[in-house]
């Protein structure tokens, strides 16, 4: 068996994810809002696959491989878009339906090849694909993460920022260093005054999971006392001032982040009035290098979902997330550095690393 260590460093045990995780995988592509009347359509790339979501003239939601079946031409590069798809190569077109639609000197083919189709499907006001036809149906797939991600309604807010940035770093480091909480004393602590690291639980739902951090409240390391039922009071009674519907919510859900990983890329962070989704992608070909997006939505008193922002991509070198961020970053840039060392026989992880090695149990599972 391959070691953990090697599972962030090996071309090998990237071929394996390649054709054993992203293709099973049900996967976020992105938000309904972009996708909600006929004729739009959205762009999603994970390694060397790419994929085209749309919404066919009857309203159908469809997803295709973003590939010609003519010559192998990539059909759209734009990451949002419109109207049928024609090829760049030699102008063959389609509907959004994914049947051919016209192509020149059409009387010189016999065959009339269409679109590859693969699955989609909608939750939570979130595009998901799998190119898996054997897969279970999302709200399967999903279990009870879409029971604790549904009180949110993040179908009714707004995209306000919208990022991607390179790494320097396999998929899997950033994402471990958003599912545990270990580390939050002892590089942000400038943290430690609105959240408290140490009362910080975790739920396994294997292959999905929930992390539940009390943000507001200052970390017990600093003196500070868990949060009564009056801190969840005051909260429901601002947000309702503000005109956000919070009565779905629990007293935990308004003083907490619960950070909700969907198994393998995933990570929700619910807040009473905001959604921030992180999503951990891997490079083409490169196992020491990955994409990290992160896309923020927000609670309004309208509750009309509407795109506020348009998609940054930064720069791998100088761009910037925030402090919080870029410091997980430095971090896992010199993690992916030292898993190639003689010294590093593989992760000791502890109690509150446990998403992570229940992670690593599902790779093994499915991908030996």
């Amino acid at each position: 068996m391959m070691s953990l260590a090697a599972r962030y460093t090996s071309t090998d045990w990237m071929r394996r994810e390649q054709e054993g995780l992203w293709p099973r995988a049900w996967l976020l592509v992105g938000l309904s809002l972009d996708v909600a009347r006929p004729g739009q359509r959205m762009r999603f790339d994970i390694g060397t696959e790419s994929l085209i979501v749309a919404r066919d003239a009857a309203g159908v939601l469809r997803a295709f491989f973003n590939v010609c079946p003519h010559r192998g031409h990539r059909l759209c590069s734009e990451r949002l878009g419109h109207g049928r798809l024609r090829c760049p190569y030699h102008h063959w077109q389609f509907a959004l339906s994914g049947k051919l639609h016209a192509r020149p000197d059409s009387d010189h083919f016999t065959a009339r090849p269409d679109l590859t189709p693969i699955r989609c499907a909608e939750a939570a006001g979130l595009v998901w694909v799998c190119m898996d036809a054997q897969a279970p149906p999302l709200v399967e797939w999903l279990g009870p993460v879409l029971s604790w991600l549904l009180p949110y309604q993040a179908e009714a807010m707004s995209l306000t920022d919208e990022v991607t940035l390179p790494t320097a770093a396999n998929w899997k480091l950033t994402l471990d260093a958003n599912n545990e909480h270990y580390h939050l004393h002892t590089i942000h602590p400038q943290l430690l005054d609105m959240i408290d690291d140490t009362a910080v639980t975790t739920e396994r739902a294997s292959p999905h999971g929930r992390m539940c951090v009390p943000v507001g409240v200052a970390s017990q390391r600093r003196g500070g006392e868990p949060a009564g039922p009056e801190r969840s009071a005051a909260q429901r009674i601002r947000l309702k001032g503000q005109g956000i519907d919070v009565s779905g919510l629990s007293d935990a859900q308004l003083v907490e982040n619960q950070m909700l990983y969907v198994f393998p890329n995933l990570q929700l962070n619910c807040y009473p009035d905001r959604l921030q989704i992180f999503r951990h992608r891997p490079h083409a070909s490169d196992p020491a290098r990955g994409y990290f997006d992160r896309i923020v939505l927000t609670a309004s008193a309208d509750a009309v979902p509407r795109r506020k922002t348009r998609h940054r991509l930064l720069d791998a070198k100088t761009g910037s997330l925030g402090a919080v961020i870029d410091a997980d970053l430095v971090a896992v840039r010199s993690v992916q550095r030292g898993l190639s060392s003689r010294g590093f026989q593989g992760p000791c992880l502890g109690a509150s690393e446990s998403l992570i090695a229940m992670m690593h149990d599902v790779l093994t599972e499915w991908l030996g």
